[in-house]
């Protein structure tokens, strides 16, 4: 906050005049109170990954950014509440929040990488901000306005060439960077993949980046192999300034981390793909004093490349879309959710299509799934990390131009593949992926090193496991995390380690539970601990 008389802040990074918080929040404030500008004129122009909020008297406002990419919630009962973690919102001892049973049936029905479709919380009184809206509080009410509505600001299926797409890409990266140029400290995610690419890339040559990757020596899958993670790693940290700084983890200090530290995950992680290791890792950027912003690669596969199934399956009737992609999870001991789940799932999928269907349904494949899968699940990831530091990930800012791609050309990796080869030094887009191919095109040169892209056209996140390491997994699928009888041998396990090692705790008791159907389902443990576990693990804290 740089002012007296007026509180204005933003939780992770927002872009004004290609000024970087502090300074891009000092240029919104004077903007907006001089009235040089509307504040739906200014947001319109702001770019990152933020909400905002100004404080001037009374008046109390709220904005998210265009798509809502990090999440904020609102609780109105007798009185209203904002936060970007709602855990805390269920903490304050004034208030009991009641579980509403149908939400938790869908939610425990879906998982990260499939559609949610409830508004992300399983309390009636506890609701998301919209995405690109405004909203203005009163003491007993409040209005709200959408400056942004992508339904009228994007053209759907618009890209057909590849051509068209990388010069318009490459000409929005340029101009989405340059703020870099007034930010003094910068944390890189540095991984095996393609999405962290383009940020190394960007920052190579300076000498102010502290590069680091989450990785472990205990990660069996991430180190072994051709195409192993920290193999990839150590040759691309090769390539940039070599006066930067690597920041590597350790297995001891982790673990020492999350037993010093159990009860402070639990109060601040409310997403449950947010993993101990993952949320220490914030934490500990956080804690870099050289570090003013964090650059990652969030979300850059799932916007940039899906899979020939997955498109055909969004194509498919809505009936068939949803009894395929994404079947009910029965666990409850009542049964009257079933048929509720489906057609809600049914009616919130049409309501997308009258928002976004301009003609043919494929043409807004990427705004469907941005919506059904990453708006209202992964982002809540993505709120997890900017509560420690500004993060910051190119593909966000590229999303208007995503969202008018025709799917058709989402296939392969093509569009970060083109992309790099256009735009990326040679040396760093020539290094395999961890997808077992490097992140450039084809051609007779190298057609040779692109065999897995063909081979295993669906299958790409699994490039660097062996055949037996596969077999061994669908093994350890059926006879172990299957298996209710197991806990005895996890229990023990993290009694050594002093880690928890269960994928899923089946002794989990609710009275919303059927027990035996509990033990058939493979159900993510995460999400069913951080839902019914939170209250009690708050209790000692006030709120």
């Amino acid at each position: 906050n740089p002012f007296n008389d007026v509180f204005i802040a933003n939780n992770g990074t927002i872009i004004y005049k290609d000024l970087f918080n502090k300074e891009a929040l000092i240029a919104i404030w004077g903007d907006y109170k001089s009235k040089r500008k509307h504040l739906n004129d200014i947001l319109n122009e702001c770019r990152g990954q933020y909400f905002l909020v100004i404080l001037d008297k009374n008046d109390l406002i709220v904005a998210t950014d265009k798509f809502r990419t990090i999440p904020v919630y609102m609780s109105n009962d007798g009185g209203f509440e904002i936060s970007n973690i709602y855990y805390l919102m269920t903490t304050d001892k004034k208030m009991e929040y009641a579980i509403n049973k149908q939400k938790f049936a869908e939610s425990v029905s879906t998982s990260w990488n499939y559609p949610l479709f409830t508004d992300g919380t399983i309390y009636d009184e506890i609701n998301f901000l919209l995405p690109g809206s405004t909203y203005h509080f009163g003491r007993e009410s409040f209005t709200y306005g959408r400056y942004y509505k992508p339904e009228e600001s994007i053209e759907f299926g618009k890209y057909q060439d590849y051509n068209v797409l990388i010069d318009d890409l490459t000409e929005a990266i340029d101009k989405n960077y340059k703020f870099l140029e007034n930010v003094k400290g910068i944390g890189c995610d540095i991984t095996g993949g393609f999405d962290t690419r383009l940020n190394v890339n960007e920052v190579a040559d300076r000498k102010d980046v502290v590069y680091a990757n989450d990785a472990l020596s205990s990660d069996v899958h991430l180190t072994k192999g051709r195409y192993g993670e920290l193999k990839i790693v150590n040759k691309i940290y090769e390539n940039v300034n070599p006066k930067s700084f690597r920041v590597e983890n350790n297995d001891y200090q982790i673990r020492t981390w999350i037993r010093k530290n159990q009860d402070y995950l639990l109060k601040y992680n409310d997403c449950f793909v947010m993993s101990p290791k993952r949320f220490r890792y914030f934490y500990n950027r956080a804690k870099e004093k050289k570090i003013s912003i964090n650059l990652s690669g969030y979300s850059g596969t799932e916007l940039c490349t899906r899979s020939p199934y997955e498109i055909k399956t969004l194509l498919l009737d809505v009936d068939e879309f949803v009894e395929k992609f994404q079947p009910y999870n029965d666990i409850m001991k009542e049964e009257n959710y079933f048929w509720q789940y489906y057609d809600n799932l049914k009616d919130y999928i049409r309501s997308l299509a009258i928002v976004s269907y301009p003609s043919q349904p494929k043409d807004a494949y990427s705004y469907i799934i941005y919506v059904l899968i990453q708006m209202n699940s992964q982002q809540t990831y993505w709120g997890v990390a900017n509560t420690f530091m500004p993060m910051y990930s190119p593909y966000y800012d590229l999303m208007e131009i995503l969202f008018e791609v025709s799917p058709e050309m989402m296939d392969r990796y093509k569009i970060q593949r083109f992309l790099y080869d256009r735009i990326m030094r040679k040396e760093l887009r020539e290094i395999p992926t961890t997808h077992g191919f490097p992140a450039c095109k084809v051609t007779w040169r190298n057609f040779w090193r692109f065999g897995n892209l063909i081979t295993n056209a669906d299958d790409y996140n699994l490039q660097f496991y062996t055949f037996f390491h596969r077999i061994r997994l669908k093994l350890q699928r059926k006879l172990v995390y299957y298996s209710p009888k197991i806990n005895w041998f996890f229990n023990l396990v993290s009694k050594i380690t002093g880690m928890e090692f269960r994928f899923l705790d089946r002794t989990v008791k609710h009275e919303m539970f059927d027990q035996e159907k509990l033990n058939k389902k493979f159900i993510n443990k995460q999400l069913l601990e951080w839902i019914l576990e939170f209250d009690k693990k708050l209790e000692k804290y006030d709120g």
